[in-house]
């Protein structure tokens, strides 16, 4: 009957005796075991078969992997040395017994199970020891035996936390984690010091990331003082970037003049601009602000025309208000609402007078001109002609422009009998063109009326002609001759 008494390490085989791997040999999961074996006590010499087993409870308990069958092992003075391997996964943490059954010599009758099982003590080598698991791949698992990454750590806890502490006593205690490849180092630091936590591209020497303890966020800086807090390398620094499903930049913003810029990248800048001071551009870094208003949005186009819109869902309607390719100001409806602008007062600081614009005939082939008397054309359904009749009852008005005052307010319906392209004075002040021939010298307050010089307006002498053919009251003199005499133009 063999007795035993034994003594084992345990550890990984690539620690072995025979070799040293180097670090692109895995460490795999088998370990060697060394014990000593009697006979009567005596350690037995010679060949020996042996049957190794592990077990989840020290008697009794369910096997654990594969039985270890091993024949022939050379026992010297009752030493032995195998190498055993029941897998990775026979070790997940709980804890393991080894049971053996040997039979000497080898080959020769049954096998002995020696009792009792022994405990499987791991060594600093081990590739599992409380709950830490080194893969054959050299990954490590930190509470599971199937690790996916380098470092896996898995908890069945609410927390599954992994704690890095500094107690160092001293000035600036830091802790940190570092990661680098070939060509690039980075470490996440905890700087007790400043209070803040970084990540840092150590390879640049620069802070990218910071985290204060008030939770502010640093882009650029280490100094955040707003919730989010991003610091640009340059007067003209890039801020932020927006791309598509695609990785495409579509937008950024950056900063010009100390200004903020959003750009419609690799289409145009300034497509929405804030200056320091409080301008808004649309279509531009630089809103002008040429009358002197406190705060100006300033719409600006490359084009011919610009101008802002608004819409009503509830109602349908949309207005526009712009600079047209004419370099006009104008006002544009669509929709169901009436065409109404309603302000409580207008105030026209650019002319003089109330007009509507006309198609305008020659008279004796004198073409229509500014400050010219005009008069309804009987042949031309709402058109006017050039006047060379005295005393005509069809006069109609003074064509605007003359002298340098322009009409105020011009009244008309596109594409309809209510259109032209000269403006007539109906009403306001206007320079008229004036003849002193037939009737006299004008001076201010004298009804005026046309007069056979085409175009031009003379004094009404005889007052029953002059009904119905008056065309307003002189406000300036004219001795003598032809030329320009401001009228106060109404019609009678």
């Amino acid at each position: 009957m063999l007795s035993r008494r034994f003594s084992y390490t345990w550890g990984i085989i690539l620690l072995g005796l025979a070799y040293s791997p180097s670090r692109a040999e895995s460490i795999g999961s088998a370990f060697t075991y060394q014990g000593r074996i009697e006979d009567g006590g005596v350690g037995i010499t010679g060949p020996a078969d042996f049957r190794f087993s592990l077990w989840n409870a020290e008697t009794g308990g369910n096997a654990i992997g594969t039985v270890n069958a091993l024949s022939n092992v050379e026992v010297q003075d009752g030493l032995f040395n195998v190498q055993l391997d029941f897998s990775a996964g026979a070790f997940d943490g709980d804890t393991r017994w080894l049971q053996i059954a040997v039979r000497a010599p080898a080959g020769s009758g049954p096998f002995t199970t020696l009792a009792p099982r022994q405990p499987v003590i791991g060594t600093p080598y081990a590739t599992q020891t409380r709950g830490i698991f080194v893969a054959a791949d050299l990954d490590v698992g930190i509470g599971t035996v199937a690790p996916n990454a380098k470092l896996h750590v898995s908890a069945d806890t609410v927390h599954a936390d992994l704690h890095l502490q500094n107690t160092y006593g001293g000035v600036g205690p830091r802790a940190r984690i570092l990661m680098s490849t070939p060509n690039r180092r980075w470490s996440i630091d905890s700087d007790d010091g400043l209070d803040l936590w970084t990540v840092r591209d150590a390879t640049a020497n620069a802070d990218r990331l910071t985290i204060d303890a008030n939770g502010n966020i640093g882009i650029g800086t280490v100094a955040p003082d707003r919730p989010l807090t991003i610091q640009g390398v340059a007067p003209a620094a890039q801020w932020l970037s927006l791309k598509d499903d695609l990785g495409v930049t579509q937008w950024h913003l950056n900063n010009v003049d100390d200004g903020l810029n959003f750009v419609e990248t690799g289409e145009a800048d300034g497509r929405l601009f804030l200056d320091a001071g409080g301008d808004v551009g649309i279509g531009t870094t630089d809103p002008t602000n040429p009358h002197g208003f406190d705060r100006v949005l300033n719409i600006h186009t490359s084009g011919v025309n610009a101008a802002t819109v608004y819409s009503s869902a509830g109602t349908g309607d949309t207005w526009s208000a712009g600079v047209t390719s004419g370099g006009n100001f104008e006002f544009f409806h669509s929709g169901p609402g009436p065409d109404l602008v309603s302000v409580p007062v207008l105030r026209i600081v650019g002319g003089a007078d109330l007009a509507e614009p006309f198609e305008i005939g020659a008279a004796d082939g004198v073409v229509a001109a500014p400050g010219m008397v005009v008069t309804i054309d009987p042949a031309k359904l709402g058109e006017l002609r050039v006047a060379d009749r005295s005393y005509d009852t069809t006069v109609a008005g003074i064509i605007s422009g003359a002298g340098g005052v322009k009409s105020g307010l011009t009244l008309q319906q596109k594409g309809s009998v209510a259109d032209g392209s000269l403006p007539v004075a109906l009403t306001g002040r206007v320079w008229c063109l004036a003849d002193t021939a037939a009737s006299g010298p004008i001076k201010p307050g004298d009804l005026l009326t046309s007069s056979a010089t085409p175009g031009h307006a003379m004094k009404a002498a005889d007052a029953a002609k002059a009904q119905g053919a008056i065309i307003g009251k002189a406000m300036s003199s004219l001795e003598n001759g032809r030329g320009l005499v401001l009228v106060l133009v109404s019609l009678q």
